[in-house]
């Protein structure tokens, strides 16, 4: 059982110097943790703000968490069949619903894994970063939001939200937009594999570097930049360094993929997304000064690799641990 945790209690030790304070949540019978679910750490801390959860792995999920102060909140990254040495434990920990609707949870940051939805409302200054969420983003009268390096679902800017930053993410279905809502949209890879035709539409925001891999995708744009995107249907307008009708066997490792690795940029032929996006950069999430992170690491410490000895010699045991700082 040790092996299972000791990710989540050595980072929390390395990083302890960063926070507030640090509360463990581990839901398995037997841990000793300050929480078994994140609403019983919301709830109790007695702080408004500046306070971290880490959500420890489990094989269990920790329900719906409806945030009323200002919080860290990281569970492990996902993906680890695909991106088997990114951290030692084999688990990951999972929330069900985040809600994020109190002006007290202003400025907080999200790197966790949510299996159905992400709600943001009324509120400012929110980071969600390294995150697999696996239902629907809906923003609605919200602002200053930065959703960076995330696999998402599906993303709806709602109602009056304004200044939201979408970049890096590569996100399964759509992404679509209110007319009184404004965002800058890059090097993101939208709907790179769900299935289904449906048409989503941009307004008052800057679309850039992203690529859109499935077909049965039609997007409308509102008083937008449109530039140097890519497409495998005709759904862009011409110019401005936008191509559309691209073979994207050209352009992804495995563009009928469903994990992370397979949105990298391919190098096996000529790639019409490298170096095609704004100022040179590559289009797509790996793309510009922060590309995707494979695995979805929550930026802390973390013990990757491990070796001990069968059997202890005497009343000793060495252990050798091999870390990375996932900045």
């Amino acid at each position: 059982m040790k092996k299972i945790f000791i990710f989540s209690v050595v980072a929390t030790l390395i990083s302890s110097a960063s926070f507030a304070k640090i509360w463990r949540v581990n839901n398995t019978p037997g841990v000793a943790a300050d929480y078994t679910t994140a609403q019983l750490a919301n709830d109790n801390i007695l702080v408004l703000s500046g306070d971290t959860l880490h959500i420890e792995p489990s094989t269990t999920n920790y329900g719906n968490l409806n945030m009323s102060k200002r919080l860290t909140v990281i569970s492990t990254g996902d993906f680890f069949g695909s991106n088997p040495t990114v951290q030692y434990s084999p688990l990951a920990a999972r929330l069900t619903t985040v809600t994020i609707s109190n002006v007290n949870a202003n400025n907080s940051v999200l790197h966790c894994n949510i299996t159905s939805s992400l709600f943001i409302t009324g509120v400012v200054n929110v980071r969600v970063e390294r995150c697999h969420i696996e239902g629907l983003i809906t923003l609605t009268n919200a602002s200053g939001i930065i959703i960076l390096n995330n696999f998402l679902y599906a993303v709806g800017i709602s109602t009056n939200s304004s200044n939201i930053v979408l970049t890096n993410n590569i996100v399964e279905y759509y992404v679509d937009m209110a007319t009184t809502a404004s965002a800058i949209i890059s090097n993101n890879v939208i709907k790179a594999f769900a299935a289904g035709s449906t048409t989503f539409q941009i307004y008052n925001s800057t679309f850039r570097n992203n690529i859109i891999n499935k077909s049965g995708y039609t997007v409308t744009f509102f008083a937008s930049i449109i530039e140097n995107n890519l497409t495998s249907t005709t759904t862009l307008p011409a110019g401005n360094g936008n191509q559309n009708s691209v073979v994207m066997t050209n352009v992804f490792v495995n563009p009928s993929g469903t994990d992370d690795i397979s949105f990298r940029l391919q190098t096996a032929v000529a790639n019409p997304a490298t170096g095609a996006g704004v100022g040179g950069i590559d289009d797509g999430a790996y793309g510009g000064t922060t590309p995707f992170k494979p695995g979805l690491q929550p930026a802390i410490p973390a013990i990757y690799k491990m070796s001990a000895p069968v059997t202890p010699s005497g009343n000793t045991m060495n252990l050798t641990f091999s870390t990375r700082s996932n900045n």
